[in-house]
């Protein structure tokens, strides 16, 4: 038997008993079609924070005009990017090649340096390493291991004036915490593609006037194009024509998943839980 997940993260898949039952079956997903929209937004949302958009939207409706205002430049900013499996690479090659970052690549373990990166940080030296990057952008998924790694303590830790984004998984974020950050100046914005609470109710603070020029949503709306259908039913045609030749499936790897009920997210057979980086 072969199962398809239409998205990145597979965890939803990953909790049916249908899979901790059964060691024949093949899982497969569609991780490359959502990687360039994902990124352009979180360079995208790193430029509205930095540059301050909020600031010339809220004097173009007060009517106000404002010149020669100094604003500080994404070029040359260090980044940090959590989670660097395809999304993450495609965050940093965009970051390296359009803005000349320094990069760090933040996983589980670190090894040889990944593409694009100049540096590798372990992600349990995340208190460290918010306090030496501009740039947070969050890649993980959701896993037993990464849920609210982006924690009170955490966000304490964040360097003066950096931006947050978050393109991986709302659970992996104390939104207690981050509000918290956003609301002392600890962190200049955030944007949030993805929140803990999906859809958001209209009680949510995220709608609250306190955040309205702090942080940018986009209601897990970012990975969505025209051809995004298009892009996933490729997925699917290699993948059902190799797995009836036999062939191995597009395989998946994430450097956040942890400790997962398949040996590979990809295409691998489910033997045994394995801890995957």
């Amino acid at each position: 038997m072969c199962i398809r997940d239409r998205y990145t993260g597979c965890e939803r898949i990953l909790q049916s008993d249908l899979l901790r039952n059964n060691d024949k079956i093949v899982l497969t997903n569609c991780r490359d079609v959502s990687k360039i929209p994902l990124s352009e937004f979180a360079a995208g949302s790193t430029l509205y924070f930095l540059r301050n958009f909020p600031f010339f939207e809220e004097q173009k409706r007060k009517r106000e005009w404002h010149a020669r205002i100094p604003l500080p430049f994404l070029n040359q900013k260090h980044v940090a990017i959590f989670g660097y499996g395809s999304v993450g690479v495609e965050v940093g090659r965009v970051f390296k090649q359009a803005f000349n970052c320094r990069i760090t690549a933040v996983k589980r373990e670190t090894g040889s340096l990944p593409p694009y990166a100049d540096a590798v940080a372990r992600l349990d030296d995340i208190k460290k390493v918010v306090s030496q990057n501009d740039v947070i952008i969050n890649c993980l998924p959701n896993t037993p291991f990464t849920q609210q790694i982006f924690s009170k303590e955490v966000f304490e830790n964040f360097k003066k004036d950096s931006v947050f984004v978050n393109v991986g998984r709302g659970t992996t974020v104390d939104e207690d915490g981050l509000a918290d950050a956003l609301l002392r100046g600890q962190i200049l914005g955030a944007g949030l593609d993805v929140t803990a609470q999906e859809p958001l109710p209209k009680e949510s603070r995220w709608f609250d006037e306190q955040f309205r020029h702090k942080v940018l949503l986009t209601f897990h709306s970012s990975d969505e194009y025209p051809e995004l259908l298009e892009g996933r039913g490729k997925i699917l045609d290699e993948n059902l024509h190799k797995f009836a030749k036999g062939e191995p499936c597009l395989l998946y790897t994430s450097d956040a998943a942890d400790d997962l009920l398949c040996v590979d997210l990809g295409g691998r057979r489910i033997i045994k839980k394995k801890k995957m980086i």
